[in-house]
């Protein structure tokens, strides 16, 4: 299935104009076309691929924007619907191993380049009295629909405290449905894998008093033998209110992928100009203003396309 196209000009219109660029990328190949498959129109991703097709484009490549998801991105990207594609990290290792929504195993996509991670963030009100994951059973609580990056790591979070999503009272919803029953008293808590302070979390602690439960050493080396593409992150202290002490727990980065068979050259060459355009990235969305080309370089749950790790050696920074 083909995600609808984003016209290039429409895209241009969506970004302010101005971009600092450096210098040409240099050695590698222009791809001759470049179509990126993304998120939902409007969402971080969308605006993330297409602030990214404008630094192709003005570097001399013909690139489109499509709507799609984390893991038809994948899909799409193996299949060849797609040059590129925008995942989470521990999204290639569920193609591998064919775990559903997968329908096969999905072999032949490689990484190009990084984005900062993502935090998953579990909360409970205080008054709730819960401390740990364990006083999770039973317990009224919000999460998201089957197939989000947010379900999955939740399951998985569960899985390494002894629990399934069968033992607590799930409201399955989005962030903002999941804010309205906590405000309304309808479930003591929610979960949200995404970039941080989320603004509809910061939103929820203005007016309750919320506590975040955080994942010890033991929980987390079970969950990287589930999926190493869901890494330990600690969220920094002051980060939201109420939460004046770093919290360890787990994260994914976003990751571009691309087939395995796209040419090494032209890989090299869409590494190369987004960890040599930083400050171009930076001006994109506010999750990516203190990236670095050390993120661009970091992601987890899958190889490097040779020709993007030809580059990261070049450079150092692997």
């Amino acid at each position: 299935m083909r995600f609808k196209t984003i016209p290039t000009v429409l895209i241009a219109a969506v970004l302010s104009a101005g971009f600092a660029l450096s210098a040409a990328a240099g050695d590698g190949k222009v791809p001759d076309k470049l179509s990126i498959a993304s998120g939902v129109s409007g969402g971080n991703w969308y605006i993330m691929a297409a602030g990214f097709s404008k630094i192709l484009g003005d570097k001399g490549a013909k690139v489109n924007v499509e709507i799609g998801g984390a893991v038809a991105n994948v899909m799409s990207v193996s299949r060849g619907d797609v040059e590129m594609g925008m995942t989470f990290d521990f999204v290639p290792a569920m193609g591998r191993s064919g775990e559903k929504p997968f329908t096969g195993k999905v072999t032949n996509v490689r990484g190009v380049a990084g984005f900062p991670p993502s935090f998953t963030h579990v909360l409970v009100a205080q008054d709730s009295g819960i401390k740990t994951f364990a006083d999770l059973k039973g317990k009224k609580f919000a999460t998201q629909r089957v197939g989000t990056g947010s379900q999955y790591a939740f399951a998985k979070l569960l899985l390494a405290h002894g629990l399934t999503e069968k033992d607590l009272q799930l409201f399955v919803g989005g962030q903002s449905y999941a804010v309205n029953n906590i405000k309304d008293r309808n479930v003591v808590g929610m979960t949200a894998t995404t970039a941080f302070p989320g603004s509809k979390i910061t939103e929820l602690m203005t007016t309750r008093r919320m506590r975040f439960l955080e994942v010890s050493d033991e929980a987390y080396a079970k969950i990287k033998e589930i999926n190493p593409g869901l890494i330990r992150f600690t969220l920094p202290a002051g980060t939201y209110r109420d939460q004046d002490a770093a919290l360890p727990g787990i994260g994914t980065g976003t990751i571009f992928v691309v087939n395995a068979s796209m040419p090494e050259d032209e890989a090299y060459w869409i590494t190369k100009t987004m960890a040599e355009n930083i400050e171009a990235l930076r001006k994109i969305h506010g999750s990516l203003k203190k990236m670095t080309k050390e993120d661009v370089a970091t992601f987890a749950g899958l190889e490097a396309h040779p020709g993007s790790l030809r580059y990261f050696k070049e450079v150092g920074l692997r």
